[in-house]
């Protein structure tokens, strides 16, 4: 079995099919990289759709809510999908909405939301809506008791991190600005909030109307456990 390259293995193969029907079998040498696509080779939808299902099937994703785990673009980008990604500026969900428009698709359970998503309020009030309804809270007031791991959980670590530096208490004080916030009553205080003494006053004074205290010497009787369970855990690591 002979071998040759480029155009002169054209040339002969043609010149035997004529000379020698049947005879000789010519068979190219083995080529190179695949050249680099055309600048319009991903223009058409059904080739962008080709390559992410094969990029879907190595990163097994089996419907297409599956991508709202993926998370990272460099996980598409690993398997060949960064011609693709860069047509929408690296976004994962503008690229999928854009692809499978049918689906219906909920950006904001991305972990990156599209540029400037979250400019708008009544993207940020949806977001914490939904994680609410997932973490089965009935009132405004049950985001006292969420913890960041059970917002992380519930998807909201983009919002939070991106737009609030990872404060829930900021997050919900400013996309909820009409509700009555009580500081004092946060599973977990925004950092250095107790090294101011005044808030301290604060909250002792209403921990005393909670507890019904009536002489100073009624504090001899509460517990720490009592202090935490009112907001105040971190009350006694505070040196003035």
């Amino acid at each position: 079995m002979s071998k040759l390259r480029g155009g002169r293995w054209r040339v002969l193969q043609n010149k035997t099919r004529v000379e020698f029907p049947g005879k000789v079998a010519w068979q190219p040498a083995e080529r190179g990289p695949k050249p680099f696509p055309g600048k319009y080779f991903w223009n058409p939808l059904n080739r962008q759709r080709e390559l992410f299902n094969e990029i879907a099937e190595k990163l097994n994703v089996k419907v297409l809510d599956d991508w709202y785990l993926i998370g990272s673009v460099v996980k598409v980008f690993e398997h060949g999908g960064g011609s693709v990604m860069n047509r929408y500026s690296g976004c994962i969900s503008k690229a999928l909405q854009h692809m499978f428009p049918k689906h219906n698709w909920e950006p904001f359970d991305f972990t990156r939301a599209p540029r400037y998503y979250w400019n708008d309020m009544n993207n940020q009030r949806n977001k914490l809506d939904a994680m609410a309804e997932k973490m089965n809270m009935k009132h405004l007031d049950d985001w006292y008791n969420v913890t960041w791991v059970k917002a992380e959980r519930a998807g909201g670590s983009g919002l939070l991190v991106g737009e609030y530096n990872g404060s829930i208490w900021r997050a919900v004080n400013k996309v909820y600005p009409k509700h009555n916030w009580d500081i004092g009553k946060l599973h977990r205080m925004p950092h250095s909030y107790w090294n101011d003494p005044k808030r301290v006053i604060e909250f002792l004074t209403r921990l005393e109307g909670s507890l019904r205290l009536s002489h100073l010497d009624d504090w001899y009787t509460v517990s720490q456990t009592q202090i935490y369970q009112h907001g105040g855990g971190a009350v006694g690591n505070q040196n003035w």
